[in-house]
């Protein structure tokens, strides 16, 4: 929906932030209410449908064996996101609105699992000269705000969900040698190793505090933002993959510092409970609906 706000709201909503105080009662640190659900599309290899608040995402994963990149020093296989802003999810996207937040979400997730601590993408290579091309397809369904982020725990858990079919590499007459998929692709294949997938947390500046996770009516009220790409395991640590600056204002440097620090704490523990909600789905082997409780939920 598009949201139009007086100067009053603005000052009510600007002055509230500034004294620990959101209009729905949240903390700066802390997310609206979560649900993820896994195994939505039977037509696709892995899916999820995330629920940010009102903001609907659904991502399905597909892949395909490609050629090696010649120029690659490095053998490895690729990821690529495509993000769809329908004008049915919000009247912002209609025109040209759709297709530049569609781009700055796809950019943010490519440049964010570029990190090659990120994924493994050398576990792809099936042959010298072979390797799988990951396709990862999110369609916004409705934005409430923050779709950045609800994109980003759609893809890891898209990605978590994803079985790739084992590959045998077969001996031919000619020079070249032949590629041979299972017939059995759901039991005889293998999952990616996700456990540092980044998530993206955006941090909104509002007056002179930042919160993440905004509403409509916070962003509308923000003047710059900062999207933070973190990556985080108890055995690995925290990695941030990605700062990157959105919206007009500009930033003081101990700012920037400030909100990269609530990025990553709030990263954190988002990894942290995502992490949790597929462990969960992968030893019970269904797929359900995981509602997480915004009470309490990445509270500073």
């Amino acid at each position: 929906m598009e949201v139009h706000l007086s100067d009053a709201e603005r000052v009510f909503i600007v002055h509230g932030v500034q004294e620990g105080i959101r209009n729905d009662g949240r903390g700066a640190s802390d997310y609206r209410p979560i649900r993820v659900e896994t195994g939505v599309l039977s037509t696709t290899l892995g899916s999820a449908r995330v629920r940010l608040a009102s903001t609907d995402v659904l991502v399905g994963v597909k892949a395909e064996i490609d050629e090696i990149d010649c120029k690659q020093t490095e053998k490895k296989g690729r990821i690529r996101f495509f993000v769809d802003c329908s004008a049915n999810a919000t009247p912002l996207f209609a025109g040209k609105g759709g297709e530049e937040m569609a781009e700055f979400v796809s950019t943010a997730l490519t440049d964010a699992y570029s990190n090659s601590k990120a994924l493994d993408l050398s576990k792809l290579v099936v042959s010298t000269t072979k390797a799988w091309t990951i396709f990862v397809d999110v369609v916004v369904l409705e934005c409430g705000g923050n779709l950045t982020d609800a994109a980003a725990l759609g893809a890891k858990a898209a990605l978590a969900d994803a079985r790739l079919a084992n590959v045998r590499i077969k001996a031919s007459d000619s020079e070249k040698s032949e590629i041979e998929l299972t017939d059995d692709a759901y039991f005889d294949s293998w999952q990616l190793d996700v456990i540092m997938a980044p998530l993206l947390v955006t941090v909104n500046k509002i007056g002179w505090s930042n919160v993440v996770d905004a509403s409509l009516q916070e962003e509308v009220c923000t003047k710059s933002a900062l999207v933070v790409g973190v990556a985080s395991s108890p055995a690995k640590g925290d990695l941030v993959t990605l700062v990157r600056q959105t919206g007009r204002g500009s930033l003081e440097p101990d700012s920037v510092d400030e909100m990269i620090a609530l990025g990553v704490r709030a990263g954190n523990s988002l990894n942290r409970e995502l992490d949790r909600i597929l462990a969960d789905i992968g030893r019970t082997q269904t797929n359900r609906n995981e509602l997480v409780s915004a009470a309490g939920f990445l509270s500073s």
